[in-house]
């Protein structure tokens, strides 16, 4: 869930001046270190830069990445983590993700099924969205 919503707000940039007293979640951190509730205010964070638009998404990515740091999360980047460490068989998993598009968008729905279930027994799941096909291993 949260590197899901950093991997989809790829494209915005974040604050450099966000204040961290002002941070949801530290205050949580301070009072005894209460992870808790920090976690809860990650995710909470991670829901509303899923849901929200405009001018409001670079302070929510901040102040998600900025709790993050604070806590040793999201250190990595979100595309490599959902991929794990490269192995050999990505551009063989990637050959197969875009012949299943063109299989999509040529309404052959039969192979894209097929692809979909071989990725699936190799652990791999695919996630489409507006924007396209993704993947990441289980």
């Amino acid at each position: 869930t949260l590197y899901g919503a950093l991997r989809n707000s790829s494209s915005i940039q974040v604050l450099d001046n966000a204040s961290i007293e002002d941070l949801p979640g530290y205050l949580a951190l301070m009072d005894d270190l209460n992870t808790s509730l920090a976690i809860s205010d990650l995710h909470r964070l991670a829901k509303q830069l899923n849901k929200s638009e405009g001018d409001n998404l670079p302070l929510v990515k901040s102040q998600l990445m900025q709790l993050g740091e604070l806590m040793g999360l999201l250190q990595n980047d979100p595309e490599s983590w959902f991929k794990g460490a490269p192995s050999d068989d990505d551009s063989e998993i990637q050959q197969l993700v875009d012949e299943r598009i063109q299989a999509k968008n040529e309404k052959n729905y039969a192979r894209a099924d097929e692809i979909r279930n071989e990725l699936n027994e190799r652990g791999i799941d695919l996630e489409d969205s507006k924007d396209g096909c993704s993947w990441r291993r289980r």
